[in-house]
């Protein structure tokens, strides 16, 4: 009997090439009428010109290079009721190309000195679990999972089974297809569905915990997305996730009332496939109003930012009690009798704990130590965008091969490059026209996340961690989803909500948990016999 021959698994370039013939699908057609409303409205408009031509009053001297497309505030209204098609014909076209020329995590990260692109996604994944205290043989859910890295990478430093589900079949296809390939399949599955119905699809308080990865952008309604996790996790479960959100935080710049940024947001959206981006102050909200008590909340791209600036250098003076010293103005600092010049500013305590003092540096100078680079040493930081510059010096930024051989994939030489090639495929029928418009949606996707994160209004991965309290009771739920309404509302009007939430009423958030229902009631008034779902599709609470 023949032996049947095992056919080769196909590379990541056989992957990419199989998406080069795709049918044109409405995603693309939508974008080519986005390419042409530009075109023909750019004659008579003076704010759809390029960004370069722009005179604009904006503080940044940097001249915005990305090119406005016109979308109106009824298209984006109508995105969001299309959400889940929108999402699935954006991915249907994108996801071979972020595989071959990004990796199988779709998502950003920050960078850390010395770390390679990969490293870097995985220490994302890594840190979102160690926030979210996932351990052994926790059942947890990956909502918008993209081909399953972060939760194959998941499963396998934690040991807990994860569940993946987005709305995307090829996705869910490749996912399976990646986690044979890895041997996960013990730890990871993964199903086709809509994260604004997790409660068609699970039980009620089914997972210990729920994570995501920059996926819940694509929702049509934050409220709603949280509340159905809300609703599959058990009491006590936590919810860990990323969020890709306009910065109106203390540290942003993010403007609702600017036309400039307002552009650069709506070409986020196109070019992302999102249904809408919303600031940081409307995410957090959402989240209170779904119930959770808030025990993380961050700008994760910015981690190193702190890595922007010269390393401080202190002097501390051995044996003096905590406190007493003035580090800005002390010039005093003896290690084995001799005044030195400390690298860190993390204190150690004297032997008798009655005293701190900083370490001493190094035996050899840090410019004795970087002296003969092999290759061009990456700056101090990094920033998050710096792989889509499409710059020389981004090249040099890579701290591998692989990393510089990825940059340079993605520089604009290695785009026109590839531009010219997909229309020469195009004119030999053996591309679909829609390629064409994709190398332009994908091309306005990347210029405009570089622009807006230099601009300082987009937050690419804004980390968020929730706990659904024990004990929560309905009438609880409802008063806390009050308060978070009234704190959105006072707030927004007024401006931008702060960096973190104001804490004395965040206090009185998490102080709700301790009410009886009666004191609930007398305060925030009697639930109605019936009360309608808060979010489109969300957690149903009843008396």
């Amino acid at each position: 009997m023949p032996q049947q021959q095992q056919q080769p698994q196909p590379t990541n370039a056989q992957v990419f090439l199989d998406g080069l013939k795709p049918a044109a699908s409405s995603y693309t057609s939508r974008f080519s009428a986005f390419s042409q409303d530009n075109n023909n409205s750019s004659k008579t408009k003076d704010n759809t010109k390029p960004y370069d031509q722009q005179d604009t009053s904006s503080p940044s001297k940097t001249k915005l290079k990305t090119h406005i497309f016109p979308v109106t505030e009824a298209e984006r209204t109508q995105v969001r009721a299309t959400a889940v098609s929108h999402s699935n014909d954006y991915y249907n076209i994108v996801s071979r190309r972020y595989e071959f020329g990004w990796s199988q995590h779709f998502h950003w990260t920050p960078f850390a000195p010395g770390d390679s692109i990969s490293h870097s996604l995985r220490n994302y994944v890594h840190r979102l679990a160690v926030v979210m205290g996932l351990k052994r043989g926790m059942r947890v859910l990956d909502v918008g999972c993209g081909i399953g890295a972060p939760a194959r990478e998941v499963a396998r430093l934690v040991g807990c089974e994860v569940v993946g589900v987005t709305i995307n079949q090829w996705q869910v296809d490749r996912a399976i297809e990646l986690t044979m390939l890895e041997g996960m399949g013990h730890l990871c599955t993964f199903i086709r569905g809509d994260f604004m119905r997790l409660d068609e699809r699970f039980p009620g308080g089914w997972f210990d915990a729920v994570m995501g990865c920059e996926a819940t952008c694509h929702a049509p309604s934050l409220e709603g997305v949280y509340g159905q996790v809300w609703h599959v996790l058990k009491e006590g479960g936590v919810f860990g996730f990323t969020e890709e959100l306009m910065d109106d935080s203390s540290e942003g710049r993010w403007d609702e009332t600017s036309e400039r940024f307002r552009n650069l947001r709506n070409n986020l959206e196109v070019g992302g496939g999102m249904a809408s981006l919303q600031p940081v102050s409307v995410a957090r909200a959402a989240l209170l109003k779904a119930g959770f008590t808030l025990e993380l909340d961050e700008d994760y791209s910015k981690y190193f930012d702190c890595l922007s600036q010269p390393p401080k250098v202190v002097f501390a003076e051995d044996g003096l009690a905590l406190g007493e010293i003035d580090v800005e103005r002390n010039t005093q600092n003896l290690w084995e009798g001799k005044q030195v010049k400390s690298f860190s500013t993390v204190k150690l305590p004297t032997r008798d704990g009655n005293g701190w003092y900083y370490a001493p540096p190094p035996s050899s100078s840090y410019e004795q130590i970087r002296s003969s680079p092999k290759h061009p040493i990456p700056p101090t930081l990094r920033p998050w965008y710096y792989p889509i510059m499409g710059t020389k010096e981004a090249v040099q930024m890579g701290v591998t091969d692989e990393d510089r051989k990825r940059v340079s994939f993605m520089s604009h030489g290695s785009r026109r490059f590839y531009f010219t090639l997909v229309n020469i495929l195009v004119w030999l029928g053996i591309c679909s026209p829609g390629e064409a418009q994709l190398n332009k949606m994908m091309e306005l996707y990347c210029d405009a996340c570089v622009e807006a994160g230099k601009e300082n209004i987009f937050a690419p991965c804004w980390m968020f961690v929730g706990r659904k309290d024990e004990g929560l009771g309905d009438a609880t739920l409802l008063a806390s989803q009050k308060l978070a309404n009234g704190l959105a509302g006072a707030e927004l009007q007024s401006g931008p909500l702060s960096a973190r939430i104001d804490m004395a009423t965040y206090a009185q958030l998490r102080r709700l948990s301790n009410f009886t229902e009666e004191e609930n009631e007398s305060r925030f008034g009697t639930p109605q016999t019936e009360v309608v779902d808060i979010f489109d599709g969300g957690v149903s609470t009843k008396p």
